[in-house]
């Protein structure tokens, strides 16, 4: 093989590794966003109560509807001083006993810029984080920006029962 063959192939070597590298850490990140556990109706009320005594006499932003998120308060006219950092998630699904907590940091919204689906945000306890990467604009839902929930300053998103059962806590912190 030639020098330059050496080098080229050298060259393409690092650059796979590199590629691997940055691939397995944004995993492990992705990763670390998500936690489920099993749990049961006991311990799960208790993180709810935890969370909901945050915010007492606070109305939810959002509301479950019938079949979609509406819109229960829109944000203040001007964002709060304490800019919050990410949107925290709690989903209860008694029929699995599965209690989860997803975290999504407030950054994103400068590489996130479509809408999200705020309806498959419910469906990251059955489905993991790939509810919200995969999902659709669907046309009939309510789709919002990560930018504009940081508009919301630190208080409660949502606090609601899905139509198939699940509990969804949702606030910004």
């Amino acid at each position: 093989m030639t020098r330059t063959g050496k080098v080229i192939l050298g060259f393409a070597t690092a650059l796979v590794m590199v590629g691997l590298a940055g691939l397995a850490v944004g995993m492990w990140w992705a990763s670390s966003l998500y936690e489920s556990e099993q749990a049961d109706q006991t311990r799960a009320d208790a993180a709810f109560a935890e969370i909901r005594a945050r915010f007492l006499g606070i109305d939810p932003a959002f509301r479950i509807g019938e079949r979609r998120l509406v819109i229960a308060r829109p944000p203040a006219p001007v964002t709060s001083p304490n800019t919050p950092t990410a949107v925290h998630m709690l989903v209860w699904q008694p029929r699995e006993r599965r209690l989860s907590r997803v975290t999504l940091p407030l950054w994103m919204s400068r590489i996130a810029t479509e809408p999200l689906p705020l309806d498959a945000l419910a469906g990251v306890g059955e489905q993991g984080l790939g509810s919200v990467l995969e999902a659709h604009r669907r046309g009939n839902e309510l789709n919002i920006r990560i930018s504009d929930l940081e508009r919301y300053g630190p208080t409660l998103l949502l606090d609601g029962t899905t139509p198939d059962g699940k509990q969804v806590l949702m606030w910004n912190q």
